[in-house]
């Protein structure tokens, strides 16, 4: 029903939480003690309900998320995920992890990650929504979450994105704290590790004070995209459609 005209898809049409016994932590008495995202190309509507207590640890694959893959076409939108734990783990080749997707080639619009943590353990790309955006778009989304960084590892971290691509992000932000040591050439930034020449990030903003990193881009090569660092109480302080929030007035 909330998929107009012609498309596939799925829809939420209630609020989920994976505490399925009710006793505030999600274990092997739960239905999904470790969920296992899987490759997406359809609709999924949200439809403004949330997800709670997602718990994950990283798979064998090459990307792991709530999807571990939004392909080409693929749509993600109106959707919380609420107090997720997520844990990388160290393979032989490099892996992308995000609470929502692990990898992002479709459309990620209206969607959030509050609270939660995702840790990240050596040769992982992993931000709060997304690991990698490769040639995909997200606009008005956010991320929260704790991105907790294992001793000397080497990593490609963002507060919203690992990193990005061909890609653009539109209106969004981030202001989750990003944690723990890391080996001297990993690319750490509070909002993305790594910007290319021809990605696109307009009208938006990571808290510097919530990341404790100072940046909001860890490395860029691209003199044209800057995402602007604010401090908590200048992000909280909007004024309807004005100032750093004037170009927020989206149809979505």
């Amino acid at each position: 029903m909330g998929c107009p005209g012609r498309c596939i898809g799925y829809e939420l049409t209630a609020d989920l939480d994976f505490d399925t016994d009710g006793d505030n932590d999600v274990d092997r008495d739960d239905d999904y003690p470790d969920w296992d995202g899987g490759q997406y190309s359809a609709v999924f509507d949200g439809n403004g309900h949330t997800i709670t207590r997602l718990t994950m640890t990283s798979s064998y694959g090459t990307s792991d998320g709530l999807f571990a893959s939004l392909f080409r076409g693929g749509v993600i939108r109106e959707v919380g995920l609420i107090d997720a734990s997520v844990r990388t783990r160290t393979f032989s080749w490099i892996t992308a992890t995000g609470i929502l997707a692990g990898v992002n080639e479709g459309t990620i619009s209206a969607s959030y990650v509050q609270g939660g943590t995702i840790t990240v353990a050596d040769r992982q790309i992993a931000g709060g929504l997304v690991g990698a955006n490769l040639g995909g778009r997200i606009r008005a989304s956010y991320a929260t979450a704790t991105v907790s960084i294992e001793e000397d590892a080497f990593v490609s971290v963002g507060g919203l994105l690992g990193g990005i691509s061909l890609g653009s992000v539109i209106a969004s932000y981030s202001a989750g704290a990003i944690l723990g040591a890391a080996a001297t050439s990993s690319n750490i930034g509070g909002f993305v590790s790594v910007v290319g020449q021809e990605d696109e990030i307009t009208d938006s903003y990571c808290d510097i004070q919530a990341s404790m990193r100072g940046v909001c881009i860890g490395y860029n090569t691209s003199g044209s995209v800057t995402v602007e660092g604010k401090t908590t109480g200048e992000l909280q302080m909007p004024d309807g459609y004005s100032g750093i929030y004037a170009n927020w007035n989206l149809d979505l």
